[in-house]
């Protein structure tokens, strides 16, 4: 690797330089989130490693959700042999660029990479959980509307939902799971199917689901705590499911985190089973911000 380094935020000036980085056969690490790399030049919250040929070597993006909870968002090396280096040089600039605000950060990252594992376990990150991906293995064309709740309660979200949706949203999952409202709206703007399910006049749930090239995804479900363990979970993945038969869509996998209980219980009953994709939660606190040459 050069001495000679240059780490900054990224400029839109930079597009195709990205751009171009991310065509060849580098690696890449990417949250599991609703965001393209290129997308994040907006936030200035990209750092670029550029070598001595004013080449770029690797990327990095950390942005803090709610709860002072940052998700390593994109990591890229150009190549094993810098990986080290580079991962150490960004994620202590970025370190740096938080200040005083960085002992009140926990860092979160999800991996699903040999070579990212690897490289967080050796940075001395611990495993909290894991998430364990189900696809569905029964036949769309087969559900039976009557074992669940009438459909008359679930309807298509409209943007006048959102604000009453993210209530739910964040009051039901923990604080490593909870997203900002940015994210939230990103989310649905970028959903192929999202509903709500509705009883006297007031929202009470919500899934979100992404759909494209023949695959369906469902991504982010919630219920009112006051409404757990009546069906409405089930009423909706139900109506989820029925989408995709309408669409043709065989292929739907939805994921969750090996610890929740009971999303893996009601997921079996409906006829998911759970593939071999499971991958690691990698968490590390409070890190003692080094010096580094910028």
């Amino acid at each position: 690797m050069d001495d000679y380094f240059e780490i900054r935020a990224a400029k839109l000036s930079d597009r195709f330089a990205i751009q171009r980085y991310l065509s060849e056969n580098v690696l890449i690490h990417r949250h599991l989130d609703w965001r393209q790399p290129i997308d994040w030049l907006q936030s200035h919250s990209l750092l670029l490693y550029i070598n001595s040929r004013d080449v770029i070597d690797g990327l990095f993006c950390s942005t803090p959700e709610i709860n002072s909870r940052a998700w390593i968002r994109i990591f890229s090396s150009r190549s094993k042999e810098i990986l080290f280096s580079v991962w150490y040089r960004l994620f202590n600039a970025f370190r740096m660029s938080t200040g005083k605000n960085t002992a009140k950060l926990q860092f979160l990252s999800l991996a699903y990479q040999s070579w990212m594992i690897n490289l967080l376990e050796l940075e001395g990150w611990e495993i909290i959980d894991t998430i364990v991906q189900f696809e569905w293995m029964g036949a769309v064309e087969d559900i039976d509307f009557h074992n669940y709740r009438s459909e008359k309660n679930i309807r298509r979200m409209r943007k006048r939902d959102l604000e009453q949706v993210y209530q739910i949203d964040y009051s039901s999952f923990n604080a490593t799971w909870q997203q900002s409202y940015e994210t939230f709206i990103r989310s649905y703007n970028e959903s192929g199917y999202a509903t709500v399910y509705e009883q006297d006049g007031k929202i009470i749930a919500f899934q979100l689901s992404t759909i494209a090239n023949q695959r369906a995804h469902l991504a982010r479900i919630a219920v009112n705590k006051e409404y757990l363990r009546k069906g409405i979970g089930k009423a909706l993945v139900n109506n989820f499911l029925s989408e995709c038969r309408n669409r043709n869509i065989q292929k739907i996998s939805v994921n969750t985190q090996k610890t929740n209980s009971r999303s893996n219980a009601m997921y079996r009953k409906m006829g998911f089973e759970e593939v071999d994709n499971a991958f690691p939660i990698f968490q590390l606190d409070e890190p003692v911000a080094k010096s580094v040459k910028i």
